[in-house]
């Protein structure tokens, strides 16, 4: 609390330095309320601080401003529980300043609106009368993420009346539609000039103001006594009008220029003045609309006053009024347009609902939707709509049109203008002649001819194309000539929409094709759909021509070889008289034949005779089936008419149809009183015992025997007819009877069920078998089926009742059926809820939301998509909708406003990521395989970061920004015999290896590819952090460099011994126990020297040996021995005093001396060094 405290004094004193800074209208706004009547000297009067528009704070500073000539500060309130253990700072109250410093803090943001405080003061008693201003200078408010609020200011307006003023109440008052007057305040805000067009501005056309003193208009104040500043720009008019009450000043309520602003003063009796401003506001009072963004053209109509104006749209679509805002006859600036709230508003959400500008059409039916802009009457904000939309929506409305071919086929849309409209170009060869049809979108519509005259069809060029109209929505076109470019079909006279009750709303349209004439299609061949066929005399067929490729045109003409066998016209075949004749198809010189047949009809034997089948035995209710057969010991006779007349028991037996026979032949069946009378006549019947002409039904009334007898039977060709004319047919008298025995039936009634296809009762022969099927019902799986108290098992879904000697009931139960319920899409993980769903019965389950994703719900049943509602997190499916399989589908999309991202790096590579929610209070991971991977850093925003472990799992906390984790791979490092190093690699981390003397590098690969290690300064190689992505492998070689052994110097038992190296690598620098080797130009190699007491072997040599990248110092032969800088006789004694092995020991002589002394470059140190340097001494 002490730093908190701290913190705020920090701000205080900040604050009270900075100079008053001008801040643009923002999200907050705070007001210091005026007091509502004049004040006076002495008096206390208390005004409020309020805050409004808040978007949360959480600490700020005020510095309330006021004239202390007028006014004392003697209180602070701090007002509402949003401020409680706020800071009230008091030090700076001080009545000889003008401003009084006031500090918020708390512990988190606060959102509500209200008082911040209450100020109270004292009017001193020496104030001058007049008007004095109580105002915030200084605002800083900051939310708890000390992110600045941006803050506007409406500073109290404080009057002080002489103590003698007899007008200390009196204001500048406006007369309202309710005939109250009601103070102006500091500003009258009207309306721009509309030339008192009343539809544009529906309001009154005048303000009466007057000076309100204690409640009565001071008739004192003539309008001479009133003075409007800017008035010629602000008012048309201002006056006092004879039929208004002294006092009353009448102007005109609609300003004369937009933007103009002014002030208006009255003076009163006492030579006292009141004011007030007065501006033209700029808002809008017209609104044309261009267009609709998301709806083609032809979906809404033009009109000049945007009222009432009709939309069609689809259920699903959206879409937004694309308006230009008017003021007088010129637009609206941007600014202008901006300062005005314009908002849509729909009066039946069911179908059409708004937001942010957009329509959105929500089901089928009718929607009014407003647009309303702002105004003011009386001084006060109104509304006026501006425009009406009438949205339609509904299978019966048009959208648009679809395009069909001849063949029914619906034709898409493939052509797309500049503007990114589309329609339908088709192409139609020379001389061939295309069909089209216009059908609604969607087809449920009716398409009504905006005219009585109907819609026809013309061609934009008929030069290249001809249109014919055959209907309101069928065209034909035909190619005339090719085209260059596509012309066009369009529709006169066009399609209207209309309302229920068949008034037309909307405007006329209709579609518009592009048409591409091509070249026409050459001719290949013409076929026949028969090559021959045969034909009775007198009879027809139609044959039928194709021509090939598809789309050649041509004229067919048909002929006939022989006219007297059959004619053609127009591919009817009309069979003349029996012989051959070849029927023929041409066209452009191509031709196709069908051989024709004709034959004579054929010839009735006088053998035909009628028989009946065999007689059967049924139930009462059930149906019996008698056949009539035509029979012949010539098994070649036919006949093509008969006339046949049978009887049968009506009492027992009621005739209920035929059934049998041939689609061409015409039968007539009359039934009445016992008898029944058939004709028929076709084509000619082969006689038959087996295959019966006609098949009687009779169902069966009464028990007992009942016969079926044929009375008369006639017939023959159809040139014989039937009648007079007819001859007889024989009747076999063996089989000219058909006996239908009934049997006594019993019932079998069904209760819970239908069977047999939605029985509830069957008809049983008695003795015989009740079998049945019970009906399927929808939901319901059978469990049981009860014949009194025996159930019954069914034998391949057959239930039977055997020997039926009563009547039966049968007891059907069903249990509603369950149905699998499945979870799919990526939330799927995240519902819970029981695996079957019962038929009928609604089905439920939740869905545990995590707070980084946002969720879509849908379901199917058996593949259809059903509804579900969603009650305090529990979702349901209706259980009329439960009939099947059940699949909820939950998608589930990341909301990035709400989540962090985690990013999970593989060796610099991110191969996982996760999210976290931004309110998480840790986010917990799993470290991947310590064998294979290092977990390298965590970064939370950026800045790095320490997890902790909690059983087995870690955690990373708080969560502030997106969090980043590091795991660079441990890989294997393979090392031969003269390499040294660790045997493992961790990527990130660089990897050093050495390599022993007399060997060097050969290959180094790093998984499985070369590398090229890196040679360090000591001699070492060194493989980067990021490279290492995998097994390393290092293999050597013996070195290529060579190493020559030579006595330098010898001593008594010891010897100088001179050691060269070639051959090694740039950049490599040998170095013997720690001595780097010196370069030698006249070795022409490296060059080092030791004392041994023995022959220095080369394996000796080795052990010493070690390498760094560095450059080697070169060995000066100048003579300058013992480095003095200068050549003389003592570099001469040195060098002789070393041939007489005076130095034993590198500590009294450097090897580099040693190295020095060699000025003949012989390899070894002798009198000849020392001679030659004294030459060169006396030279």
């Amino acid at each position: 609390m002490k730093k908190f405290l701290s913190a705020v004094l920090a701000l205080l004193m900040v604050l009270t330095v900075l100079p008053a800074v001008s801040l643009a209208d923002g999200t907050a706004t705070i007001t210091v309320a005026s007091p509502e009547a004049a004040v006076h000297a002495g008096d206390s009067l208390t005004l409020n601080v309020d805050l409004a528009e808040n978007p949360g704070f959480a600490n700020g500073m005020l510095r309330i401003a006021y004239d202390n000539a007028a006014l004392t500060l003697t209180g602070i309130t701090t007002k509402k529980l949003l401020l409680t253990g706020a800071v009230t700072n008091t030090a700076y109250m001080d009545a000889s300043s003008k401003t009084v410093n006031i500090a918020y803090a708390a512990a988190e943001n606060e959102t509500e609106n209200g008082t911040l405080c209450q100020l109270t003061f004292t009017v001193n008693e020496n104030a001058a009368a007049g008007d004095y201003t109580v105002s915030v200078d200084v605002v800083k408010l900051q939310s708890e993420t000390k992110s600045d609020i941006a803050v506007s200011v409406v500073p109290a307006k404080v009057q002080v009346g002489s103590d003698e003023a007899a007008y200390a109440n009196a204001k500048i008052c406006l007369k309202n539609n309710a005939g109250e007057w009601v103070p102006v305040g500091e500003k009258l805000l009207i309306n721009n000039y509309r030339a008192n067009n009343t539809t544009l501005c529906p309001w009154k056309q005048e303000y009466k103001l007057a000076v309100v003193n204690n409640g009565e208009v001071v008739a004192e104040v003539s309008a001479d006594q009133w003075t409007i500043e800017n008035r010629s720009n602000v008012f048309m008019s201002a006056q006092h009008l004879s039929s208004d009450p002294d006092g009353v000043l009448n102007v005109n309520a609609h300003g004369k220029k937009v933007g103009a602003s002014g002030t208006i003063t009255a003076t009163l009796p006492d030579g006292s003045t009141l004011s007030c401003g007065v501006e033209v506001t700029a808002y809008a009072r017209k609104l044309y609309i261009s267009s609709f963004s998301g709806l083609g053209s032809t979906r809404y109509t033009t009109s000049t006053t945007d009222q009432n104006r009709p939309v069609f749209a689809g259920v699903g679509e959206t879409f937004q009024p694309v308006y230009v805002l008017k003021n007088e006859n010129a637009n609206l600036t941007a600014e202008e347009t901006a300062a005005n709230t314009i908002v849509l508003r729909s009066n039946n959400t069911d179908v059409a609902t708004v937001a942010n500008g957009r329509i959105t059409v929500v089901g089928e039916g009718v929607a009014t939707v407003e647009i309303v802009a702002n105004g003011f009457v009386d001084g006060a904000e109104t509304e006026l709509i501006l425009a009406t939309l009438t949205v339609y929506s509904g299978a019966e409305h048009f959208l648009g049109f679809d395009l069909y071919n001849e063949a029914g086929e619906k034709l898409e849309k493939n052509h797309t203008f500049a503007n990114g409209n589309k329609t339908w170009k088709v192409t139609v060869a020379e001389g061939e002649t295309k069909v089209f049809e216009i059908k609604a979108d969607p087809e449920t519509a009716t398409l009504y001819p905006s005219s009585s005259r109907g819609v026809t069809y013309t061609s934009s060029d008929t030069a290249s194309m001809t249109v014919q109209t055959l209907s309101d929505t069928k065209f034909a076109v035909t190619g005339v000539a090719v085209t260059t470019d596509a012309k066009t079909v369009r529709s006169v006279g066009g399609f209207s929409r209309h309302d229920a009750n068949g008034k037309t709303i909307g405007g006329s349209f209709g579609p518009a094709i592009l048409v591409d004439v091509t070249p026409k299609i050459q001719l290949d061949a013409i076929t026949l759909d028969k090559t021959e066929s045969k034909l009775l005399v007198g009879e027809t067929e139609k044959l039928n021509a194709t021509l090939t490729p598809a789309g050649a045109s041509a004229e067919i003409v048909w002929s006939s070889s022989d006219e007297t066998v059959a004619t053609v016209e127009d591919g009817l075949v009309t069979a003349v008289a029996a012989g051959k004749t070849e029927i023929r198809a041409t066209a452009d010189g191509k031709s196709a034949v069908c051989t024709m047949t004709v034959e004579e009809p054929p010839v009735v034997s006088e053998g035909l005779r009628v028989a009946l089948s065999d007689g059967t035995t049924i139930g009462v209710g059930e149906t019996a089936a008698i056949d009539l057969f035509v029979k012949s010991a010539n098994a070649d006779d036919s006949y093509s008419a008969f006339d046949f007349e049978l009887s049968y028991d009506a009492d027992k037996l009621e005739y209920t149809g035929f059934t049998g026979g041939d689609s061409a032949t015409l039968y007539f069946v009359n039934a009445a009183d016992g008898k029944l009378a058939v004709r028929g006549v076709g084509p000619k019947k082969l006689v038959s015992d087996t295959n019966a002409l006609i098949t009687f039904s009779f169902t069966a009334k009464a028990s007992g025997e009942s016969d079926v007898t044929i009375l008369s039977a006639k017939g023959g060709t159809q040139d014989e007819a039937i009648g007079e004319n007819a001859k007889p047919f024989a009747i076999d008298e063996a089989k000219k009877t058909a006996v239908i025995t009934v049997l006594q039936s019993y019932t079998v009634n069904f209760s819970g069920g239908t069977v047999n296809g939605g029985k509830s009762a069957l008809s049983v022969k008695k003795g015989e078998t009740a079998a049945f099927t019970v009906d399927e019902k929808t939901g319901y799986d059978v469990v049981k089926v009860m014949d009194g108290e025996t159930e019954l098992v069914a034998a391949d879904g057959v239930y039977a009742i055997a020997g039926v000697t009563d009547n039966h009931t049968v007891t059907i139960q069903y249990a509603a059926k369950t149905f699998d319920v499945s979870f799919a899409g990526a939330g799927a993980s995240d519902a819970t809820g029981a695996a079957k769903a019962t038929y009928g019965v609604a089905y439920s389950f939740k869905l545990n939301r995590d707070d980084r994703y946002t969720y879509t719900v849908t379901a199917s049943v058996n593949g259809e998509t059903v509804d579900v509602t969603e009650t305090d997190g529990e979702y349901t499916i209706a259980g009329e909708k439960v009939t099947g399989k059940i699949v909820v589908t939950v998608t589930k999309e990341l909301n990035v406003s709400n989540i962090y991202q985690v990013r999970v790096y593989e060796n610099g590579v991110v191969k996982e990521t996760d999210t976290v929610a931004k309110t998480a209070a840790a986010y917990t991971f799993t470290l991947k395989d310590t064998s294979a991977w290092k977990l390298l850093k965590i970064t939370v925003g950026g800045a790095a970061v320490e997890a902790t472990e909690d059983d087995g799992s870690w955690k990373i906390a708080p969560v502030s920004g997106d969090i980043e984790l590091y795991y660079g791979g441990i890989y294997r490092v393979t090392l031969p015999e003269g390499a040294n190093g660790e045997t493992k690699a961790t990527y990130g981390t660089e990897y050093t290896f050495t390599v022993e003397p007399g060997k060097t590098v050969d290959k180094v690969t790093v998984g499985g590819k070369d590398y090229t290690p890196e040679l360090n300064e000591d001699g070492s190689y060194s493989i980067k952090g990021e490279d290492i992505t995998g097994d390393i492998v290092v293999t050597l070689k013996d070195a290529d460099y060579t190493i020559e052994i030579s006595e330098y110097v010898k001593m008594d038992g010891k010897a100088v011994m001179l050691i060269v190296m070639k051959g090694l690598p740039e950049g490599m620098l040998p170095v013997y126990e720690g001595t780097e080797f010196f370069w030698s130009e006249k070795y022409a190699g490296y060059a080092m020297v030791d004392i041994t007491s023995t022959t220095l072997e080369k394996a000796e040599v080795l052990k010493k040996l070690s390498f760094k990248k560095a450059e080697a110092s070169k060995v000066d032969y100048t003579g300058d021995v013992n480095m003095t800088g200068t050549v003389d006789v003592n570099d001469a004694q040195l060098v002789y005093d070393m041939y007489n092995a005076r130095y034993s020991d590198f500590a009294l002589v450097s090897r580099e001396k040693f190295l020095r002394a060699d000025v003949n470059g012989d390899k070894t140190v002798d009198v000849q060094d020392a001679t030659y340097i004294v030459s060169n001494v006396r030279d």
